[in-house]
């Protein structure tokens, strides 16, 4: 005989296995009679402690981790298409888009994004809803940590963050906070940075580098 379980009968059933219940029983399903087989299986995972209980269920049981309506976000939040600034507000820009002369070793003669002055710790607001490309710890690479974001038309890209809220493959919405700025001297993942700011890009399809004022206006 074949058992067939729904989705959330599954997920029932993960949460008994989880749970230590002593009859893991679904619904009407009995599946000391129908499920041998089964039943004799997860008797085992619930005796064997290290049998790794939490990580065979973590890939069945709903990921409330990644949900965005946990998530935190800005107060106010632009409608319709607008993009929104990655700060929340508009700052000082320190540092152009293209060619430049910094000074500093290392740092790049041609910029491919700005530098937004801002103190350490500001959160750091998705611009538009998206998908998370990329989020990490890039070190030695000048830009330290780091996140990408996918919105369809174009993507978005964020160094020197001295923490990380997302990971790679979460959705996010516009105005949710993606991480915090960072750039100091003590900030972790600061990258080659010669202070607090944040730098961000803005790139096409293809990957290209645009000027980010050019894009969206409300950053200068």
């Amino acid at each position: 005989m074949k058992v067939k379980l729904t989705e959330q009968q599954l997920v029932n059933l993960a949460k008994n296995i989880k749970n230590n219940t002593p009859t893991p029983q679904v619904g009407d399903i009995d599946f000391e009679k129908e499920a041998p087989n089964l039943t004799k299986l997860i008797k085992t995972l619930m005796s064997n402690k290290d049998a790794g209980i939490n990580n065979i269920t973590k890939n069945i049981l709903p990921n409330t981790d990644k949900s965005v309506s946990k998530s935190k976000f800005a107060r106010i939040i632009p409608k319709g298409n607008k993009m929104m600034h990655p700060l929340g507000r508009k700052e000082p820009i320190t540092s152009p888009f293209g060619s430049r002369n910094t000074g500093i070793p290392g740092a790049t003669k041609n910029h491919k994004g700005i530098d937004i002055s801002t103190r350490s710790g500001s959160p750091v607001y998705a611009p538009l809803d998206g998908v998370v490309l990329n989020s990490q710890d890039t070190s030695p690479n000048p830009c330290g940590g780091f996140i990408k974001l996918d919105h369809v038309n174009l993507e978005t890209k964020f160094c020197h963050l001295r923490r990380l809220n997302v990971r790679e493959g979460d959705k996010v919405k516009k105005g949710q906070i993606i991480g915090y700025s960072g750039g100091g001297r003590n900030d972790p993942m600061h990258g080659n940075s010669s202070g607090p700011h944040l730098h961000y890009e803005i790139l096409d399809k293809s990957g290209i580098a645009m000027n980010p004022v050019s894009v969206e206006p409300n950053l200068g």
